[in-house]
């Protein structure tokens, strides 16, 4: 009777062990998981930031018909706040455009993953270091 009670104690004592192990292996996994999860929306997030600034250069450009420096001003505006590099505002037509033509601005965000969180590296997902958005508008009315 007490050899039975004995081996229900190192019974339970084992499986107690092997259930922090297993613990120990999914939380590693699941941290992973959840770092490169971040990552990657943080990267599609300075995507959205950069594309939102050159659709304001370009709406700056076409309805004020402004200069360069005002349009890097836009530009700079909104992405300098947030610390992303940039480079841009580029012209690709005209700055000029009378109603109808359309203006093309684009620009290129750089060091989209600032956080270096690696763990998208560890798992093989692709994270670019630089990011081209280009946005057509043409002046609707006078």
């Amino acid at each position: 009777m007490a050899a039975i009670k004995n081996l229900k104690r190192i019974i339970k004592h084992r499986n107690n062990g092997s259930c922090v192990l297993e613990a120990a292996f999914v939380l590693v996994l699941l941290l992973i998981l959840t770092l490169a999860t971040m990552g990657f929306g943080w990267f599609f997030f300075r995507i959205q930031q950069v594309t939102n600034a050159t659709r304001h250069a370009t709406r700056v450009a076409i309805r004020y018909h402004s200069q360069q420096s005002e349009v890097e001003a836009a530009a700079a505006g909104l992405l300098q706040p947030v610390g992303l590099e940039y480079e841009g505002p580029q012209f690709i037509t005209g700055i000029d455009p009378s109603v109808g033509e359309p203006v093309t601005i684009q620009i290129t965000g750089k060091g989209l993953d600032i956080l270096n969180l690696d763990s998208a590296h560890l798992l093989k997902i692709p994270i670019p270091d630089e990011f081209t958005t280009s946005v057509t508008m043409a002046k609707e009315g006078p």
